[in-house]
C-alpha cells in the first residue's frame, strides 16, 4: 500500500496523520488506533514522512502563488 492510499485509509476512518518536529508522526485520535494500524504506520513511517513533506512544501508553494500572484487556489498548478 503506498503512503497515499494509507492517508486515505486514515481519512475514511476519520484519523489524521501529521508531521510534529523531526521524523515524529502525531496520530489524532489516538483512541482510534487499533493494533493493526499502528502497525501500518510503523511499517511505513519512513514513506508517510516523504509523502507528508512534500505536501506540506506543495500547499506552501501553492500558498505563495495565491498571495503572491492573486491566484485562487483551485486554480493553481506546482509541479514537484
Amino acid at each position: 500500500m503506498t503512503a497515499h492510499g494509507i492517508l486515505e485509509l486514515f481519512a475514511a476512518a476519520r484519523i489524521s496523520i501529521e508531521i510534529e518536529g523531526e521524523g515524529k508522526l502525531v496520530v489524532t485520535p489516538a483512541s482510534l488506533l487499533t493494533e493493526a494500524l499502528r502497525h501500518l504506520i510503523r511499517d511505513n513511517k519512513a514513506a508517510l514522512l516523504e509523502f507528508l513533506n512534500k505536501h506540506e512544501a506543495f500547499q506552501e508553494r501553492a500558498g505563495i502563488i495565491e498571495f503572491d500572484g492573486g491566484e485562487a487556489r483551485e486554480s493553481v498548478i506546482v509541479t514537484t
